[in-house]
């Protein structure tokens, strides 16, 4: 019988996906377990069939016509494509629109952008293939994990950010599609978090555009009601918040305070400068293809794996304890 990985990984004490990742040449693998698993590997007279080349990865992504890109979408899958490449795989990038391509027999496995459920409606029954859906969830297919921006965590770093400098009334703006994994976890944070740091839940308000006619009215009642800071999650709220406030004449940070999503070389370049939420790209393509190889090799990720934000300072936070 011929040796295979999970009796290399056995026998060295690893699992399947580094005896992968030592035979795929990545440099993730320390020198000592690349030892290790060799001589394993010696030892078994083990020699894999494949390496990670002949493995290609789809990247799931959503119609541009239905869903046009923003600076979330070229981040990520900047950040995927480059790791993907990095770790030895090949990748193919497919849309939603093509989505039939998903089904070539060379598509070992899938990383998904795809954030509109509708986008999953006719995924077919006998399409098995691992899934591992970034900022969203698909319960509903068998095989598939999510990996995420930790919401919680990121919450707790804007929230206190704004309590601590005298905010006691803060709102939220969010716009898009409205029923979605990460719609939903992103207010459900906002709300627990507040209510977790002392702020009544009358104090904290949600306002949610759908469509762009939306967003003057969604502003104009968090002014309204006399919020001090507005939260903005997704790349471009903080941009299209900051632009109805000044028609407003709401001055940033003088009369409203803003903290908005990062948006790679640009949110440093806008005036003033904005406090953002980081997500970090580049550690969730590092896991989400962590997970993906772990699913190729018949192991079993975690069903969710969550990546922290960063909170980067600038000006946009008006500090109320000084008069």
């Amino acid at each position: 019988m011929t040796n295979t990985a999970k009796e290399v990984a056995k026998r060295a004490g690893v699992s399947p996906a580094t005896v992968s990742r030592v035979f795929n040449n990545q440099s993730l693998v320390s020198q000592a377990i690349r030892q290790r698993v060799m001589q394993a590997a010696q030892q078994l007279d083990y020699a894999p069939r494949s390496a990670n080349r002949h493995h290609i990865i789809a990247l799931l992504i959503p119609d541009s016509q239905r869903h046009p890109y923003n600076g979330y979408i070229w981040s990520c899958t900047s950040a995927l494509v480059d790791q993907i490449v990095t770790q030895g795989f090949s990748v193919q990038i497919i849309p939603t629109n093509v989505i039939h391509l998903l089904d070539q027999p060379n598509i070992t496995g899938i990383i998904s952008l795809v954030y509109d459920e509708e986008d999953w409606q006719d995924w077919p029954n006998d399409r098995h293939l691992p899934l591992v859906n970034i900022n969203a969830q698909t319960p509903h297919i068998p095989n598939s994990v999510t990996v995420a921006s930790d919401s919680v965590q990121g919450m707790q770093l804007a929230i206190k950010h704004l309590v601590d400098r005298g905010h006691k009334r803060i709102g939220m703006f969010t716009k898009g599609v409205s029923d979605t994994y990460c719609a939903n976890y992103r207010q459900q944070a906002f709300k627990d978090v507040g209510i977790e740091l002392g702020l009544s839940p009358s104090d904290l308000i949600i306002q949610h555009a759908i469509t762009k006619s939306d967003h003057y009215e969604a502003i104009g009642k968090l002014v309204r009601h006399e919020v001090t800071a507005i939260i903005c999650p997704g790349e471009d709220s903080g941009v299209i918040a900051a632009y109805i406030l000044n028609l407003f004449n709401c001055l940033i940070p003088t009369n409203m305070s803003l903290i908005s999503q990062e948006i790679q070389q640009m949110s440093e370049y806008y005036l003033p400068q904005h406090t953002t939420l980081k997500q970090d790209f580049t550690g969730m393509a590092n896991q989400a293809i962590n997970c993906l190889e772990q699913m190729i090799q018949n192991e079993k990720p975690s069903q969710e794996v969550l990546v922290p934000y960063t909170l980067i300072e600038r000006q946009t936070v008006r500090d109320l304890r000084v008069i």
